[in-house]
C-alpha cells in the first residue's frame, strides 16, 4: 500500500546493484592478498597458476609482471568508486524521491478528506507527516537498503574465511554472534521507545509553534512571554534528550565492535603462529583474516546501526501506512445544470452526537437573494456547509434542478459557487497569487473580479497586481482582506455567492458598503447571506431564521 509497484520494481533494482557492489568489493579485497604474495615472494610467479598465466601472457621478466598486475588493480579499483558513486546516486535519488512522492500523497489525502474528519484533525499533526514522517520513512528505506548490502557483503567475506580455514572463522563467528546479539537485545527496546517518544515530541512542537505563529498579535500583547517560551524550552529538552539517546546508541555497535575487532585479529595471528611456524606460509592466511576483517568490521557496525535507525523510525512507517490506507472521498465532476432552483429535501446532520438540522426543507430560487439569520451555533454554517457540498447530510439530500447531489457531481457543483467566510485567509504572496488561488492564473480575469471587488484603485497606488499581502495578509487592513476575499470567490466565475458572516467583524460604515457593493455586482448571481445584523440583510427578499435546528421563514418585520 505504501510502495507503488512502480518504487518497488525500483528498489529491488537497486538491491540488485547492491549484489553486484558485493562482488566487487570482495573481487577488490581478495585480488590484493595474490599480489602481496607473490611482491613478497616473487619465486611463487613460476608455479601453479601464476606460472600458466605468466607464460601466456608471454612475459619475460617478473617485474613487468608485477607492474602490470598492480596496474590491473589500480584500474579495478578506480572503477569500483566510479561505481560506488553512481550507485550512491541512484540510492540517494530513490530515496528523496520516495520522499517527494509519499509527501505528495499524503497531502493528496488531506485534501481528499472528509471535512467532518479534517475538523476533528490538528493541522500541526498533519504538517509534520507530511514533512517529518514522510523523510522518516525514506530514510528507513534507505538504511534497509544499507542493511541489505552490508548482509551481502558479509556472507561473501565469511564464505571466503569459511574456504581459508573453517576452524578458526568459527570461533571468531562464535565469540561475535554472541557480542552482536546481546547488543541488538539491549539496544532494540530502547530504540523502539526512542522512537515513539521523538514522534510524540515533534507533534507537540508542531503544535506549539502553529499556536504561536497564528497568535502572533496576542503575543505581542503579554506582559511578558515566560509560558510560551517554557513550552517551547521544554519540549526542545525532550527532543534533545531523545536525540541524544539515539546518536549515542548509534556509535555503541562501532566502538565495542572495534574493540572486539582488534582483539580477534590479534587472536587470528597468534592462532596462524601456533599453528604454522613458517612466517612466509601464514603470511598470506594472515592477509586474508586482516583484508576481510577489515571489511567486515564495518559492514557489522552499519548493520547494528541501520538495525537501530529502523527500530528508532519504525513509528514513522506505522503513521504513514496509517495516513495512506486512511478514508477519502472519490469525487468526481460529472455534470450539473443550475438553470431554476436548490432544493433542501428533509436534511438531518449530527456533529459529535448533538443534532444540529432537524428535518430541514428550503428552497432557493436562481437568481434570488436569500438571508439566514440565527443565533451563534443554532446550525446556520452548517447548513451553508452541505448546500456547497463541504459536509454531506446524514438523511435527506440537495437537489439542484431535481437532480441530487451526489460524489459523481460534487466537483461541477462545487465549481458553480464563489464562498466569502468571515475570516478570509491570505498567504504570503502576492494580491493576484491569492486571488487566483487553486486555479490557472489569468490576469484579465484578476483585474476584472479586482474591479469588481472595488479594491483595484487602491492597488495600483502600490504595486498592482504584485503588491505582497503578508501572511495571512497582515499588510492589509479588515476591510482590504475581505475585498480580495470577494475577489477571490468571483474569479470563479461563481453563480451562487455564499456570504458566511463575511462582513461581521467589520464596523457598520465597511460593512453596509462592502454588502452593498456585493448585491450590486450579483445581480444575475443566486446570493446567500449569513448575517447577524439587520443592515447586512435589508435587501434581501427572502429570510430564514434558524431555532435550534429547525428552520422557519421570516420577515423582515419579525427580525
Amino acid at each position: 500500500m505504501i510502495l507503488t509497484a512502480k518504487d518497488k520494481k525500483k528498489l529491488i533494482g537497486l538491491v540488485f546493484l547492491s549484489f553486484i557492489i558485493t562482488l566487487i568489493e570482495t573481487i577488490g579485497i581478495f585480488s590484493i592478498v595474490p599480489f602481496i604474495a607473490i611482491a613478497s615472494n616473487p619465486a611463487l610467479i613460476s608455479t601453479g597458476f601464476y606460472m600458466k598465466l605468466y607464460n601466456i601472457l608471454g612475459f619475460t621478466s617478473i617485474p613487468s609482471f608485477l607492474i602490470l598486475f598492480g596496474l590491473i588493480l589500480t584500474g579495478f579499483f578506480i572503477l569500483r568508486g566510479i561505481y560506488s558513486i553512481l550507485h550512491s546516486y541512484l540510492l540517494n535519488s530513490y530515496v528523496f524521491g520516495i520522499f517527494r512522492s509519499i509527501s505528495r500523497r499524503l497531502f493528496q489525502n488531506y485534501i481528499n478528506m472528509p471535512y467532518s474528519d479534517f475538523a476533528n484533525r490538528n493541522s500541526a499533526d498533519l504538517i509534520k507527516s507530511i514533512t517529518s514522517e514522510a523523510m522518516y520513512f525514506s530514510f528507513i528505506l534507505q538504511y534497509l537498503l544499507f542493511f541489505l548490502s552490508d548482509i551481502m557483503i558479509l556472507v561473501c567475506f565469511y564464505i571466503v574465511l569459511l574456504l581459508v580455514n573453517i576452524k578458526a572463522t568459527l570461533i571468531l563467528s562464535v565469540v561475535l554472534g554472541v557480542k552482536v546479539f546481546a547488543l541488538t537485545k539491549i539496544t532494540s527496546k530502547i530504540m523502539k521507545d526512542e522512537g515513539v517518544k521523538r514522534e510524540s515530541f515533534d507533534k507537540r512542537l508542531y503544535k506549539i509553534l502553529t499556536e504561536t505563529f497564528g497568535n502572533f498579535k496576542f503575543i505581542k500583547m503579554l506582559p511578558d512571554k515566560k509560558n510560551i517560551l517554557k513550552k517551547m524550552s521544554d519540549i526542545t529538552e525532550q527532543i534533545t534528550r531523545t536525540q541524544t539517546t539515539y546518536y549515542t546508541f548509534m556509535t555503541i555497535p562501532k566502538n565495542i565492535l572495534e574493540t572486539i575487532g582488534f582483539a580477534s585479529l590479534l587472536l587470528v595471528i597468534v592462532f596462524f603462529i601456533y599453528k604454522y611456524s613458517d612466517s612466509a606460509f601464514i603470511l598470506p592466511f594472515i592477509s586474508v583474516y586482516v583484508m576481510a576483517l577489515y571489511r567486515m568490521f564495518p559492514a557489522l557496525s552499519r548493520i547494528l546501526g541501520s538495525h537501530n535507525y529502523l527500530v528508532f523510525g519504525s513509528r514513522g512507517l506505522d503513521i504513514v501506512f496509517k495516513e495512506l490506507t486512511g478514508k477519502i472521498e472519490v469525487e468526481n465532476n460529472e455534470k450539473i445544470e443550475f438553470t431554476k432552483k436548490i432544493e433542501i429535501r428533509n436534511v438531518n446532520f449530527s456533529f459529535e452526537g448533538r443534532e444540529i438540522l432537524k428535518n430541514i426543507n428550503m428552497i432557493i430560487e436562481k437568481g434570488s437573494k436569500i438571508a439566514i439569520i440565527g443565533e451563534s451555533g443554532s446550525g446556520k454554517t452548517t447548513l451553508v456547509d452541505i448546500i456547497i457540498g463541504i459536509y454531506k447530510p446524514e438523511e435527506g439530500n440537495i437537489f439542484i434542478d431535481d437532480i441530487a447531489i451526489t460524489n459523481e457531481n460534487i466537483k461541477d457543483w462545487r465549481q458553480k459557487i464563489g464562498y466569502i467566510p468571515q475570516s478570509i485567509y491570505l498567504f504570503d504572496g502576492t494580491v493576484a497569487e491569492n486571488v487566483c488561488f487553486g486555479l490557472d492564473y489569468d490576469e484579465q480575469k484578476i483585474i476584472k473580479a479586482l474591479k469588481k471587488a472595488n479594491i483595484y484603485d487602491f492597488l495600483r497606488q502600490k504595486e498592482g497586481l504584485n503588491t505582497l499581502v503578508g501572511e495571512n495578509g497582515i499588510k492589509l487592513s479588515g476591510g482590504q482582506k475581505q475585498r480580495i476575499g470577494i475577489a477571490r470567490a468571483l474569479y470563479r466565475d461563481p453563480e451562487i455567492l455564499v456570504l458566511d458572516e463575511a462582513t461581521s467583524a467589520l464596523d457598520g460604515e465597511i460593512e453596509n458598503r462592502i454588502i452593498e457593493e456585493v448585491f450590486n455586482l450579483s445581480e444575475n448571481i443566486t446570493l446567500v447571506i449569513i448575517a447577524h445584523r439587520k443592515n447586512t440583510i435589508k435587501r434581501c427578499k427572502i429570510i430564514y431564521e434558524f431555532n435550534n435546528g429547525i428552520l422557519n421563514l421570516s420577515t423582515h418585520q419579525d427580525v
